[in-house]
C-alpha cells in the first residue's frame, strides 16, 4: 500500500496529465487553450493573428510571405475593393514566383489613365507562423509607385482580405491584429459607425469652408495619404461651398498617373453624434478636391474617402460581419502629412 506522500504525488501527476491531455496552459495568470496533440478534435482557432507593419509617408507596409518564397513588402489598401481579387502583385514578383498569367484587365486608379493588369494563378499568403490563406490575384506594374514612395512595393492587399476577420489597425504600436469574428467582443468606448459589409463605407457629416453642413458617404482608404479627398461629382455639386480664398494645390501620383487637386480646409467633421476634436484627430482638416474626368474618383458613386493621415490619430477597427467601423481615440504624436504644394502618393480605389 502506498504512503500518503506517494498517494499525493500520484494524484498530482494524474492532474498534470489531464491538463496536458485537454490542452490547457496558463498564460499570464489566466487559463488559455493550447494546441493539443492528444486530441484529434478540429475547431476554429480563437487566437489573434498579429502582424507588425511599417508606417511610411502615410502608408501601411506589411512583410508577408507569398508562395513560400520569402518576405514581400505589401501595402494594406482598404480602398482597393473587389469581390474577385484580394491582392495585386508587381509583375516582377509574378515572374519570380512563376505564376501562370491569364487574361488582360483594366484597373481603375487615381488619375486619368487606366492601368493594365493580368489575372494570375492564386497565391498563398503566409500571415505569421502557420497561418496561411489563399488569395485570388492579379499582376500589375508597381515600379512607378515604388519609386514615388521611395520604398519597396511588391504588392497591394485589398479590403476583401479583411472580410473574414475583425481587423484592428493599431497605429500606436504599428501592428495589425486579425480576430476571428466569433471570438471578438468590443468593450471600449470608441465611436462606432455603421459600415457597409462589402466595402468600408461610412456616413459622415462635414462642415464646409462656408459653414454649411453636408452628409457624405466616405470610403475608409488606408491606401491614401490624403487626409480627406472629395470626388468629382461631389466637388462639382458643392463647389461654391468648398472653394475658399486660401485654397492651394497639391500633386499626387497614383496608379493612374499624376494628377493635381485643389486643397482647402473644412471647418469640421462629425462622426455619428460626435464632432471631430483635438482628442481624436485634426480640427479643420485639409480636403483635396479631385476633378479628374476619368479614373476611380470620377466613376465612384461615393462622395470621397478618408485616408491614413486622419485615421492614424485613432486605432481603427473594421468589423464587417457586424457592419460596423470603430474609431478608438488614442494619445499619439502627430506625424507629418502632405501639405499644399507637396507631392503625395494615392492608391487605387
Amino acid at each position: 500500500m502506498p504512503t500518503m506522500r506517494e498517494t499525493g504525488r500520484s494524484i498530482w501527476t494524474l492532474w498534470v496529465c489531464v491538463f496536458l491531455a485537454i490542452g490547457i496552459t496558463l498564460d499570464g495568470g489566466q487559463c488559455a487553450y493550447a494546441v493539443s496533440y492528444s486530441l484529434a478534435i478540429s475547431r476554429p482557432t480563437s487566437r489573434v493573428i498579429v502582424i507588425p507593419f511599417e508606417y511610411v509617408r502615410g502608408h501601411i507596409f506589411l512583410q508577408l510571405e507569398l508562395d513560400d518564397e520569402g518576405p514581400s513588402t505589401i501595402m494594406l489598401d482598404t480602398g482597393f475593393v473587389s469581390d474577385e481579387r484580394t491582392i495585386l502583385v508587381d509583375t516582377s514578383v509574378a515572374r519570380r514566383l512563376r505564376l501562370r498569367r491569364g487574361e488582360k484587365l483594366d484597373v481603375d486608379g487615381m488619375g486619368e489613365s487606366d492601368v493594365l493588369a493580368r489575372k494570375i494563378h492564386d497565391i498563398d499568403i503566409h500571415l505569421n507562423g502557420n497561418v496561411e490563406v489563399q488569395s485570388a490575384a492579379e499582376s500589375i506594374n508597381l515600379s512607378a509607385l515604388s519609386h514615388a514612395l521611395d520604398h519597396p512595393l511588391d504588392g497591394i492587399l485589398g479590403f476583401a482580405f479583411l472580410r473574414d476577420y475583425v481587423t484592428v489597425i493599431d497605429y500606436t504600436h504599428s501592428v495589425l491584429r486579425l480576430y476571428p469574428p466569433a471570438h471578438y467582443h468590443y468593450h471600449g468606448d470608441g465611436i462606432q459607425l455603421r459600415m457597409d459589409k462589402a466595402s468600408p463605407v461610412i456616413r459622415v457629416k462635414v462642415v464646409m469652408p462656408d459653414g454649411k453642413e453636408r452628409w457624405t458617404q466616405l470610403l475608409i482608404d488606408t491606401g491614401s495619404d490624403s487626409e480627406l479627398l472629395f470626388y468629382r461629382q461631389f466637388v462639382v455639386k458643392y463647389e461654391r461651398s468648398l472653394m475658399s480664398r486660401d485654397s492651394r494645390q497639391t500633386t499626387y501620383i497614383g496608379l493612374g498617373g499624376t494628377y493635381t487637386c485643389d486643397v482647402v480646409r473644412l471647418r469640421n467633421i462629425q462622426f455619428g453624434d460626435i464632432a471631430l476634436g483635438d482628442s481624436l484627430m485634426f480640427n479643420s482638416p485639409y480636403v483635396d478636391l479631385a476633378r479628374m474626368t476619368a479614373g476611380a474618383s470620377a466613376k465612384s458613386h461615393l462622395d470621397g474617402h478618408l485616408g491614413n493621415p486622419l485615421l492614424q490619430h485613432a486605432n481603427v477597427i473594421f468589423d464587417p460581419s457586424r457592419r460596423r467601423f470603430i474609431l478608438e481615440p488614442v494619445q499619439k504624436r502627430v506625424q507629418s502629412v502632405v501639405l499644399p504644394g507637396e507631392v503625395g502618393v494615392a492608391m487605387n480605389n
